[in-house]
Formats: C-alpha cells, sequence, structure tokens
C-alpha cells in the first residue's frame, strides 16, 4: 500500500481507493515517495475560506446607527424637529416645526405636541 498525490487537489491518498477522499477526484498513478510538499489545506477548506472572505466583506455592524437618540432628543427640546431633522428625516422635522409652533398658539397643545416631537426624535424605527 503506497502513497499518491490527487492530481485535482493535491492531497494524500492511498492507492488503493479510486476517488479521492479530499475532493472525489478519480486517482491514477503509482505510489510515490512521501517527501513530496503537501498542501496545507484541502480543497474543501479552500472553498469554506473563500465563502467565509466573501461573508466577512459584508459591512461589519448593519444594524449601527448613525445618530445618538439623546442628542436627537436634546435638539427637539430646544427646537422642535431638529432632532427629526438631525436624524435624516428633514421632512418629518419640519412637519413637527410647523405644528408645534402653530399647537403654541394656544398654548396646551403645543405643549403636548413638543413633549411628542421630542419622544418621536429618540424613537427607533
Amino acid at each position: 500500500m503506497g502513497i499518491v498525490y490527487c492530481a485535482a487537489c493535491e492531497g494524500k491518498c492511498s492507492d488503493v481507493l479510486d476517488n479521492c477522499p479530499h475532493c472525489g477526484h478519480p486517482i491514477s498513478g503509482k505510489a510515490v515517495n512521501d517527501k513530496r510538499p503537501v498542501p496545507s489545506k484541502s480543497v474543501t477548506d479552500r472553498k469554506l475560506d473563500q465563502i467565509f472572505t466573501v461573508i466577512d466583506k459584508g459591512d461589519p455592524e448593519p444594524m449601527h446607527r448613525s445618530w445618538n437618540p439623546a442628542a436627537a432628543r436634546v435638539l427637539s427640546f430646544f427646537i422642535p424637529g431638529l432632532g427629526q431633522i438631525y436624524r435624516g428625516k428633514i421632512g418629518m422635522g419640519l412637519v413637527w416645526l410647523f405644528f408645534t409652533i402653530m399647537g403654541y398658539l394656544a398654548i396646551i397643545p403645543g405643549i403636548i405636541l413638543h413633549l411628542g416631537c421630542i419622544y418621536d426624535a429618540g424613537r427607533e424605527d
């Protein structure tokens, strides 16, 4: 019983096998001296490395938000709608600003709208 090297993956195989146990390629040839360098990884390991490399190239923090909820609320406390604008929701921020100013003309609705605006500025979507 001797050692042969697969022509496809260069993996060590027994000469009594019909197919390479690493890649399934048919084995042909005589037993060779065992001093030939053997690759460090099989074809399967190399393919897994390629798959994980592709996966690792994705966004490292897909759920990372680019705004701070506390900062958005503080901004909306001073100017209604500014927290929404800070979050990138410019239209929503302008709507909150308009309706809060209109609500302050009647005092109580303005305070309620302002508190709602502050809450909405730091809310997760």
